[in-house]
């Protein structure tokens, strides 16, 4: 069984729309959002652009900032079908 080709960029944007979503929905100023991950406003402007490739350890510290899970990003993601049967 092959696994289908998924673009990582794709998946990236989806996430970045998750983050922004989540950070908008608990009306947090981006700023804030990246003072407490501990990177500067523009290279968080460019994660929730989906033109910054996303760290495991930044997802994990979003996760706790934005109050959702760190499965919760990667909801409505290419290939998630796929990934799911895999794991049962």
């Amino acid at each position: 069984m092959s696994s289908p080709k998924i673009s990582t960029s794709e998946i990236d944007k989806k996430i970045a729309v998750r983050i922004r979503a989540a950070r908008q929905n608990m009306q947090l100023d981006a700023d804030w959002v990246a003072d407490r991950l501990g990177i500067t406003p523009q290279a968080y402007q460019a994660l929730e652009a989906g033109e910054l490739y996303i760290r495991a350890t930044t997802l994990a510290r979003l996760s706790i900032v934005l109050q959702q899970r760190v499965s919760w990003f990667y909801a409505d993601c290419p290939g998630q079908d796929v990934f799911a049967k895999r794991l049962t």
